[in-house]
């Protein structure tokens, strides 16, 4: 189950908070951090984060980091870890060395980095207790289907998008792993009832298929008995879009990347009427949001990241402009009040 809110108001700084839940474990992740985006958010929750990606470093997109870093700076459990296109590294180092450190020298803070570009990502560490001087370690590997982290219950997907200018702002999709449901109906047609033996079969990344398992005074292969057993469900998934104006060739591959995903939070910077200032801005507008839903075939598409160059009227009219093309488009449920 994938459940995510969009942080701020309407025509001010956004971001997304993301909780996945396997049932095993909740993961909570953040995309983009601008300013005030997190003043709603619990301290527990913040302080929780899996992991936070950035779209790009302008300014609307990161105001917020400070709150964020704060609270974040010195987890002994596990690294705070940050994502983000081309200049992540250099970006974040030099937020983080904007203050004084002269009182962490035993501080068990870790701070891991993870920047993608060119079909390869870089990563590298940094310790609280260095004060962010340099990273204690550092390396650079493959990026492989465009996969920028993964926990055994979710991954984390990347593409580079066009803002202009030489800036590059990041696309992500949230895909959970595929669930196994035990069928009921084929534990009756084995004479099988339901009992303890049903987590070693159901438990994919912990049971072996070539292990055999018994159950009362029989004997079943897993692998032949997971495959009479149970169905496979594709998990939810998630797409994060802002900041972007890609070109024909770009706009061929974001979609087959967002492709029949559950929920597409999109920005709706500019109305048709501005499609002019929109291309000035490396921005979309309405019709080229709702044109990328149709065409990616997605489930459900929520704009966000308006221009406040605009009334609450002037929203509206787009909002009317992207559900004539896609119908299944919706506000932040926080805004329908101010916006309906």
């Amino acid at each position: 189950m994938i459940n995510f809110q969009i942080l701020g108001e309407p025509g001010r700084d956004n971001a997304v908070l993301l909780s996945v839940d396997s049932g095993k474990a909740v993961h909570k992740l953040l995309f983009d951090c601008g300013y005030g985006c997190l003043d709603s958010v619990a301290i527990a929750d913040i302080m929780s984060l899996d992991g936070v990606f950035f779209s790009h470093f302008h300014m609307d997109h990161v105001s917020g980091f400070d709150y964020m870093f704060r609270l974040n700076y010195n987890r002994s459990e596990s690294p705070l870890r940050m994502f983000g296109p081309r200049d992540t590294r250099r970006v974040v180092q030099h937020r983080m060395q904007a203050y004084t450190w002269n009182l962490v020298d035993d501080a068990a803070g870790k701070v891991a980095v993870t920047e993608f570009g060119g079909n390869r990502l870089e990563r590298c560490e940094f310790a609280t207790k260095d004060q962010f001087r340099v990273p204690t370690q550092e390396t650079s590997e493959p990026m492989i289907d465009r996969v920028v982290y993964a926990w055994p219950e979710l991954t984390v997907s990347a593409i580079e998008l066009d803002h202009g200018s030489g800036c590059i702002s990041a696309g992500y999709v949230v895909r959970q792993a595929d669930r196994w449901n035990v069928e009921t109906s084929k534990l009756a047609e084995l004479g099988l009832k339901p009992g303890p033996w049903l987590k070693q079969v159901t438990t994919i990344d912990d049971t072996p298929s070539s292990e055999t398992i018994v159950i009362g005074e029989r004997t079943f292969n897993v692998a032949e008995l997971r495959g009479q057993l149970l169905k496979s469900t594709p998990g939810a998934s998630f797409a994060y879009l802002t900041d972007f104006r890609p070109n024909d060739v770009e706009m061929e591959e974001l979609v087959a990347f967002i492709k029949h995903v559950d929920v597409l939070v999109c920005e709706n910077s500019y109305a048709n009427q501005d499609l002019d200032l929109a291309v000035k801005n490396f921005h979309l507008c309405s019709d080229e949001v709702a044109q990328i839903a149709v065409s990616a075939e997605v489930g459900e598409l929520v704009l966000f990241h308006l221009s406040d160059r605009y009334t609450s009227e002037d929203w509206s009219k787009q909002f009317g402009e992207v559900r004539r093309l896609f119908p299944r488009t919706s506000w932040p449920p926080a805004w329908q009040s101010a916006l309906a």
